[in-house]
């Protein structure tokens, strides 16, 4: 559901990205509403598209998002919400991976993609996970320099076979 918010909804990526994953990257354990709100009302002042929002319907924005989060298992709590260690197993890698190149196929290079970010992996951490040999029959990777080019090699139906039967391993 997150990667459907992510590629569906363009207030929720925006987000998720200006607000989320730069406290969530920071290091810090919690994020408020009060917050979201801050950022909601910025985004007012500066934009023409949340001009027309009253201050009370960025304030439920703000409280929906973190609600949304909350159901996703990215954050617990009440008032202040404490943030969720978020650790894609090696299967949710491989199918994001899939979802961001069926999303966007602007690039292949997964380090330029605008979706990259959300796998909560630092560059390095990605760049070695995925060289993970058990990626090997899912992913042809190249790494030149500065790119890390992902191919995919199976359709999206065919991962999600081998993912939900087991058979990832015997193919």
């Amino acid at each position: 559901i997150f990667l459907q918010l992510l590629a569906g909804n363009n207030l929720f990526r925006l987000l998720t990205k200006e607000v989320y994953l730069k406290v969530y990257l920071s290091g810090r354990t919690t994020i408020a509403g009060d917050e979201v709100f801050a950022w909601l009302k910025d985004r007012q002042v500066h934009s023409p598209q949340f001009k027309i929002f009253s201050d009370s319907t960025l304030e439920k924005i703000g409280s929906k998002y973190l609600t949304i989060l909350k159901k996703l298992g990215m954050l617990e709590g009440a008032t202040k919400k404490r943030i969720v260690t978020i650790r894609l197993s090696e299967d949710e890698l491989l199918f994001f991976l899939y979802v961001i190149f069926s999303v966007d196929d602007s690039t292949t290079d997964i380090l330029k993609s605008p979706y990259r970010e959300f796998l909560f992996l630092e560059r390095e951490e990605l760049i070695r996970a995925l060289k993970n040999i058990s990626f090997m029959p899912f992913l042809a990777i190249a790494s030149t320099g500065e790119a890390l080019t992902v191919q995919l090699k199976l359709s999206p139906q065919e991962l999600v076979d081998a993912i939900s039967h087991g058979t990832k391993a015997e193919i």
